[in-house]
């Protein structure tokens, strides 16, 4: 979901300064799995989350923090935890990852993190790090089964990483905003004079500008009672991308259709491609 209304809430994040990578804390996700938190540096971190019991290659989630206004960054938090555990009852490795550019509500100059929000690409670089990190250091991962995934904000930023890193094998996107200029359209000039570029960048990195780069597998769901996302916004970009499979459901609204029927449609059809096992 989508935390902080558009024009508010615009916020800082302390700048990136080292790149030492370890091991933070370890404790259990639940009876059949287990959750590592690894801190890449100071501001970063990762979630890595392993299925117990499990034999083999397993699949990989990559799955970002929803909740950003999709002009600054985000940190992960417990209430993500719901939309990481089902992927590792289903078999797979979850990575979950920092935003670059979280903010903080009250702060008076929010321009320091947007512009380290644009550096990451919007998020992009961030998803990259976090796969590197885990293709290397994790030797469960096919690296042949590796799914980006997301809601709301972290569904936009999924599409925006399948648009750009080959390496993501398929793709599931509930309720994403794919017209990210129109969507932020209000605040992007106010922003620009601070942070020159940041129009542009936009414009280049929206889903919708480069939905022709999707070349694999795509789920995209959607609620028609969600009063977040148009409908006729995902059903755009599901007629822009030949690979894409469009779920529709009459309710359940911007959340919870996500939890109660979008994951289990998701699941159901990546087992249908083989990306999860059966």
């Amino acid at each position: 979901m989508l935390r902080s209304p558009l024009g508010k809430h615009l916020l800082v994040a302390l700048t990136v300064l080292s790149m030492v990578e370890c091991a933070a804390s370890q404790r259990a996700a639940s009876p059949a799995a287990s959750k590592q938190i690894v801190r890449l540096d100071r501001t970063h971190q990762i979630w890595i989350y392993r299925p117990q019991g499990r034999k083999g290659r397993r699949p990989l989630v990559l799955i970002g923090p929803a909740g950003s206004p999709l002009y600054s960054g985000m940190t992960l938090g417990s209430g993500d935890e719901p939309e990481h555990t089902p992927y590792v009852q289903a078999g797979c490795i979850v990575v979950s990852y920092d935003i670059s550019g979280p903010v903080s509500q009250g702060d008076r100059n929010p321009f320091p993190a947007i512009r380290e929000f644009m550096d990451s690409d919007m998020g992009i670089k961030d998803a990259q790090r976090a796969l590197n990190y885990a293709l290397r250091n994790i030797p469960e991962v096919d690296p042949h089964r590796v799914i980006a995934i997301g809601h709301s904000s972290a569904a936009t930023l999924a599409l925006q990483v399948t648009e750009s890193d080959p390496r993501i094998t398929a793709c599931v996107a509930y309720a994403p905003v794919t017209d990210v200029p129109q969507r932020i359209g209000r605040v992007v000039s106010r922003i620009e004079r601070s942070v020159p570029g940041f129009s542009a960048k936009v414009q280049q990195l929206s889903p919708a500008t480069r939905a022709h780069r999707i070349h694999r597998p795509l789920f995209l769901f959607h609620a028609n009672d969600d009063t977040n996302v148009p409908a006729t916004e995902v059903r755009q970009f599901a007629a822009a991308v030949p690979k894409s499979k469009l779920v529709e459901v009459p309710t359940g609204g911007h959340y919870n259709s996500m939890l109660q029927q979008g994951m289990p449609a998701a699941l159901k059809w990546l087992r249908s491609l083989g990306f999860m096992d059966k």
